[in-house]
């Protein structure tokens, strides 16, 4: 999916920033596999710090990799992003929220909307899937 390479997310990000200038734009990232969150650790601190704010998911691990947890911990406290609280966004004014990642971040978003109960969201909200790859947005 978008979330796979932070080039990826770079592009991702180009795109929403090209689209929305006068919105803040915000990550909600779930990595996929530890071993592709610590070979290109730098590169995501770098892409997810292009946002304006960037919020960690729990890692979506592969069947292969096991007992990642302390792992994932040193890793994510490198990258030093806040995890994923649903109630840590408040300000629903002028953003755009997208959630970027390969397991269950699909429910994670519409689980968000839901709770939010937001009647603003703009219905040109995007949900967007080709061979696997999601990428979801909601502009509000």
């Amino acid at each position: 999916d978008y979330a796979h390479h932070p080039t990826e997310i770079k592009v991702v990000y180009d795109v929403l920033k090209n689209e929305y200038k006068d919105k803040r734009i915000i990550a909600v990232f779930e990595p996929h596999t530890i071993s592709r969150l610590n070979t290109f650790l730098d590169d995501f601190k770098n892409v997810l710090s292009l946002f304006d704010d960037c919020f960690m998911c729990d890692l979506f691990s592969s069947a292969r990799e096991n007992n990642v947890y302390s792992i994932e911990k040193r890793l994510y406290d490198y990258l030093g992003f806040k995890m994923f609280n649903k109630n840590e966004i408040v300000d629903l004014e002028d953003v755009v929220i997208v959630f970027l990642g390969a397991g269950s971040i699909d429910k994670l978003c519409m689980t968000y909307i839901d709770e939010k109960n937001v009647s603003k969201i703009n219905k040109s909200t995007c949900w967007f899937y080709e061979n696997y790859w999601k990428l979801h947005f909601v502009v509000l």
